[in-house]
């Protein structure tokens, strides 16, 4: 209500100063962005959201992918640049950046060491990248042959692994495995096996 008064207040003074115009300054044209990263790597779930303040509305925006919206979603790693002017043919640009996760990995070696438990299987493999579990004692879900648990030994030889992060990223990865019985393995070789 001040505002208002105050402003017709201004008004009717440039009228008696016969002023027949006013210009009123614009703030600078903004761009204001939030990003999501992508999930996995080489996937498609990135996202941006775009805030333009300043300037004078209407706002016309251009995406160096074509898209004139002011989000864009399902967007791969990369630089993304986004051009706005307005009505009176102010420019703003902006540079944005999807950042990808580091690749999922399992470190290849001619033998992987299992230890094999009456509840389950300890798998002791080397896995790197993606998103670990941040508030868990396993980094990542680890599956043999698509199970997670088992109630008898599997056999030594060939098979899958599946390994899960945070985010839901797989990698599955065929290697020979050895599974040995706890109460069969001396505590100091196995730690000898389990590091190779």
């Amino acid at each position: 209500m001040k505002t208002s008064r105050k402003l017709k207040i201004t008004l009717v003074l440039f009228c008696l100063l016969g002023i027949s115009s006013i210009t009123i300054a614009q703030s600078p044209l903004k761009i204001n962005v939030k990003t999501y990263d992508d999930d996995c790597n080489g996937s498609s779930k990135g996202t941006i959201r775009s805030q333009v303040s300043g300037g004078v509305a209407p706002y016309y925006l251009l995406w160096s992918n074509g898209s004139t919206k002011p989000t864009l979603e399902g967007l791969k790693s990369g630089k993304y640049i986004l051009r706005v002017s307005d009505s009176k043919g102010n420019v703003a640009e902006k540079e944005v950046t999807i950042n990808k996760p580091e690749p999922i990995s399992i470190k290849s070696s001619p033998n992987h060491y299992v230890l094999y438990q009456p509840l389950g299987v300890l798998v002791d493999i080397d896995v790197k990248g993606g998103t670990t579990f941040a508030n868990s004692e396993e980094l990542y879900k680890i599956k043999i042959d698509d199970q997670s648990s088992f109630s008898s030994p599997l056999s030594n030889g060939l098979h899958k692994i599946t390994v899960e992060d945070a985010k839901g990223c797989k990698l599955e990865k065929e290697m020979i495995l050895s599974f040995y019985k706890e109460e069969n393995i001396d505590a100091d070789n196995t730690a000898q096996n389990l590091n190779k």
